[in-house]
């Protein structure tokens, strides 16, 4: 088997899956759940605060991705400041977040579909907490899944290309509803700013919290150091204007579904921003579905590419067996890392549709994680390796470090504990969670006891950069 991988992903490229990451699909048809909850107001200045917020963090991952460019992103930075088991629950805590991610867009995807199909819905196969899975709904989404593990399997290009044009044609879309909203609504559908009798510092700090989740794909493009054919400084901004771009299009769509018509009205609508559009002209209702359904796809796409190589990467680093560090030997993608993760989105994505928040809130503890382990990292690895050359240095660290820290471990913490607006479900969410810590633990222990050689990790992970790292 061959042990290199193919540098042919563009900047555009790069970009594309950074910004496709974040921008989701829940947004469209919850927009205006948002705006009953916490007041347009509450929503648009939650995701600019937000999106400060999460630049912070990228500061970080665009100087360790600029200093250490190789495949892994957390996995190796943690593993260079940390040592093994800082890697280890990096790498554990990523493949948590981006899996269960993937298994998500199984059920979305026939979730989407069947608003236009409803004949999805036919054909029950079982049921999950009192919800049941239809054949056809089910189908669709595996189906998709399917269709995207070929594209990644036959190469890095036959992903990051479509990823490119799906991004830049639902970005396009959303552009054009944000004129029509200018044109045929009012600035003025948006007062009041909040709701009534709510905190306006509240509600905007709520959501700013919930916008945090909303803005976690652009952490996913430190993964492909080795596969992007740009230098390391330009690696390192494209991870923060990745972030901003996504940012300033939710701030643009937030505003849009406000201005189209008043707020107090929309947020009786049942399918969000997709019932708005509706109702001035039918083909825009389905340009906002569109945006959704894109969206899905390029998250899934984006997420499946990131899954497979933090199993990469963990093979690499002795973490999980070696043969999930082996590549095709035509194709040069992570083969057995690709089919790892397409099982693991059958299994799970076959609880339906009402596993579908289990499955994002489980994954949002798994980023918080890593963000925290990204952050410290950039840190250790300053004192221990001044001299290391970081092509892109995060600026003001003295300022954005401590602020990126206190906000990551509020929403770790917001998560955890019951009883919070993000707080996890029980019984379901917290016995997933339950589950995945003894999986790591076992796994861990079956980690220490290879007793793998700690220099001969180092050479596979860190590559050209082992010189530089091999000691303080």
């Amino acid at each position: 088997m061959g042990h290199r991988l193919q540098r042919v992903i563009t900047w555009y490229e790069l970009l594309a899956i950074g910004v496709g990451g974040i921008l989701g699909t829940s947004w469209v048809y919850l927009n205006t759940r948002f705006y009953a909850e916490y007041g347009p107001g509450g929503v648009t200045l939650g995701f600019f605060v937000a999106t400060i917020m999460a630049t912070f963090v990228a500061f970080s991952y665009a100087e360790l991705a600029s200093s250490i460019k190789r495949e892994g992103g957390e996995v190796v930075f943690a593993y260079a400041a940390f040592g093994l088991k800082g890697a280890f629950l990096a790498g554990w805590s990523l493949f948590t977040a981006y899996t269960t991610c993937v298994c998500f867009y199984v059920p979305a995807a026939g979730y989407l579909l069947d608003w236009f199909i409803p004949q999805l819905n036919t054909i029950k196969i079982w049921t999950v907490a009192n919800t049941p899975v239809y054949l056809p709904s089910l189908s669709v989404g595996l189906f998709f899944l399917i269709f995207f593990f070929l594209l990644n399997y036959k190469g890095v290009k036959l992903a990051s290309l479509p990823q490119f044009y799906m991004t830049t044609f639902l970005m396009g879309l959303g552009i054009m509803l944000f004129f029509v909203a200018l044109i045929h609504g009012s600035v003025g559908n948006i007062r009041p700013l909040y709701v009534s009798e709510q905190s306006p510092f509240k509600s905007t700090i709520r959501f700013t919290l919930l916008a945090m989740t909303y803005l976690t794909g652009f952490s996913a493009l430190a993964m492909f150091g080795e596969e992007s054919n740009v230098d390391e400084r330009t690696f390192g901004r494209i991870i923060v204007l990745s972030v901003g771009i996504a940012g300033i299009f939710y701030i643009l769509m937030m505003c849009t579904g406000a201005m189209l018509m008043p707020w107090q009205d929309t947020i009786k609508l049942e399918k969000g921003m997709i019932d708005e559009f509706f109702l001035l002209y039918r083909p825009l209702g389905i340009v906002a579905w569109l945006i959704s359904f894109f969206g899905m796809l390029t998250s899934l796409n984006g997420l499946m590419l990131a899954a497979s190589r933090t199993i990469f990467v963990m093979g690499r680093a002795g973490i999980l067996p070696k043969a999930f560090c082996s590549l095709h030997e035509r194709y040069r993608t992570p083969q057995n890392a690709l089919i790892f993760v397409l099982v693991i989105a059958i299994i799970f994505g076959m609880l339906g549709k009402r596993a579908m928040i289990w499955l994002l809130d489980i994954a949002g503890i798994g980023i918080g994680i890593a963000w925290t382990l990204s952050i410290l990292s950039m840190l250790a690895l300053r004192r221990r390796y001044p001299r290391l050359k970081r092509p892109y240095k995060a600026p003001l660290v003295i300022v954005t470090a401590p602020i990126s820290l206190i906000i990551v471990t509020i929403v770790f913490i917001v998560s955890i504990m019951p009883g919070t607006p993000l707080s996890l479900l029980w019984p379901y969410e917290y016995g997933i969670l339950l589950i995945w810590i003894i999986l790591g633990i076992i796994v861990y222990i079956f980690c220490q006891r290879r007793n793998l050689e700690e220099e001969w990790v180092k050479k596979r992970l860190f590559g050209e950069y082992y010189e530089n790292l091999k000691g303080v």
